[in-house]
């Protein structure tokens, strides 16, 4: 065999290998999405999304209740923690040295952190202080949402060219002008791309909602008091002894993951539509 026909083969085999890797990568995935069809989809209607939780021997019932407590749980959670990580990664972005790899450093390690160690940090904090309430399970989510948020600012700042930063120094533009009008418009794509990343993050989490609030069937958007949550939900209704909580608990379990999946796929359309206006 000569040279060139071994490298063709050599090649289809190593093309061949990682097909059939990729091809078990996806299978788990696609396992979870088939079984999520196959048992939400006859649950999942306008009125189940629409209308609260009825008792478990009556007929009908919703989780509107915790696509309600869902939202102001995540909504407070980013609005908590996305400043913070776009503060920590425009100062990363334009900062070097010592102190700066530290808070690198510490982020890095807060991106492999369990969730659970950011509900009892919330735990330790705020239930401690305020008891369990929607406040807490924020304080938590917004934890898992820092590093997140932080690292991709960082990279997208640093996608500005530095010619943008000299030209507004040289016109006697101050660093934090310079940061807040003139580099962070420039990478405001990248930016947002992190931000809805680290919704999509903390969106799904349950571990955190355990120790923070507790589960409460009634339709709540304050805050201050306990919240229903659609992964607490699927926690609760997924090991209820009625079928018929069962059954919502698939419903709920596809919901969930449709609008994650939904989030996903808009930072990937942004991402790729920013991608493309920088080669244009």
């Amino acid at each position: 065999m000569s040279r060139l026909a071994r490298r063709h083969l050599a090649h289809r085999v190593a093309t061949a290998a990682c097909l059939a890797l990729a091809l078990v990568a996806v299978f788990p995935l696609v396992s979870v999405l088939w079984e999520l069809v196959r048992h939400g989809a006859d649950v999942v209607t306008w009125e189940f999304l629409t209308t609260p939780p009825a008792l478990p021997l009556e007929p009908g019932g919703g989780i509107q209740h915790a696509i309600l407590g869902t939202g102001v749980v995540v909504g407070l959670g980013t609005l908590m923690g996305a400043p913070l990580g776009l503060l920590i990664g425009a100062y990363l972005a334009e900062s070097r040295g010592k102190r700066a790899a530290t808070v690198r450093t510490v982020v890095d390690a807060m991106a492999g952190m369990p969730s659970i160690v950011a509900g009892l940090f919330a735990y330790a904090v705020v239930v401690a202080a305020v008891g369990f309430s929607g406040w807490a399970a924020a304080s938590a989510y917004a934890v898992l949402m820092v590093p997140t948020v932080t690292r991709t600012t960082e990279e997208a700042l640093r996608t500005v060219p530095q010619s943008y930063r000299d030209a507004s120094l040289a016109l006697g533009s101050p660093r934090w002008r310079t940061m807040l009008l003139v580099v962070l418009p420039a990478a405001w794509g990248g930016v947002l791309t992190g931000l809805l990343l680290g919704v999509a993050r903390v969106a799904g989490e349950t571990a955190p909602l355990v120790v923070t609030m507790i589960a409460t069937p009634f339709v709540s958007t304050d805050p201050a008091h306990s919240l229903a949550t659609l992964p607490m939900l699927i926690y609760d209704y997924g090991k209820s002894a009625y079928p018929k909580l069962n059954a919502q608990a698939w419903g709920a379990a596809l919901v969930l993951i449709l609008m994650v999946l939904a989030l996903n796929i808009l930072v990937r359309g942004m991402s790729a539509l920013r991608e493309r206006r920088l080669k244009g």
